[in-house]
């Protein structure tokens, strides 16, 4: 299956949440995560962000687990 442009920016987006991050650019880094994680929140409470059959956080490229690591570290 095709992944869609839309979750690989949005997977681009985290992985560069994560760099600002590991950077030491930590409000910066907050300030994206927030942003990203609350699209990501609406997304999943069934928010018509992204038109498809079906959509969740699976489907988002790159390991969660770094991303919200990076988040909390922040």
């Amino acid at each position: 299956m095709r992944q869609s442009p839309w979750f690989e920016q949005l997977g681009d987006f985290l992985a560069r949440s994560t760099l600002l991050a590991d950077q030491g650019q930590h409000h910066d880094a907050c300030t994206c995560f927030g942003l990203l994680y609350e699209l990501i929140e609406q997304m999943e409470r069934g928010e018509e962000i992204v038109f498809a059959e079906e959509v969740g956080s699976w489907m988002i490229p790159g390991d969660e687990k770094v991303y919200l690591q990076a988040y909390i570290r922040g």
